[in-house]
């Protein structure tokens, strides 16, 4: 995604890319504030069971409260795109290692099965 505006969102260079979507830098210019944007894959976009997996993902989220987990903003939707909208995190980690959520803070099973998944971590 070159950089465009969607909503109140500039969105700036990809962060990341896995299996389960795309993540990319932003500017919020509502708040002025940099956020980080999460896209799920197109072909995933159009699947209903997927989309709401990536809506009960941001619930999920949202419910957490740790430094090492990037706080969400919000679930947002423009120009027919649906995204989540998260705190812009202070480091990247892009490990082959799967990342073991209870070391962060994360004692909920279903935080720990979408998190410790090797390979890009950001949510």
């Amino acid at each position: 995604m070159a950089e465009k505006t969607l909503g109140h969102y500039r969105v700036g260079e990809q962060l990341g890319r896995g299996g389960m979507g795309e993540v990319y830098i932003a500017d919020d210019l509502n708040l002025n504030r940099k956020v980080a944007l999460k896209f799920l894959p197109e072909a995933f976009a159009a699947d209903p069971e997927r989309m709401a997996r990536f809506e009960r993902e941001a619930k999920l989220l949202a419910s957490l409260n740790h430094p090492n987990i990037a706080a969400m903003y919000g679930l947002e939707q423009a120009e027919g795109k649906r995204f989540l909208v998260a705190r812009k995190p202070a480091r990247i980690c892009a490990c082959e290692a799967p990342v073991d959520p209870a070391s962060m803070g994360c004692h909920c099973d279903a935080v720990r099965h979408r998190l410790s998944s090797p390979g890009f971590s950001l949510f």
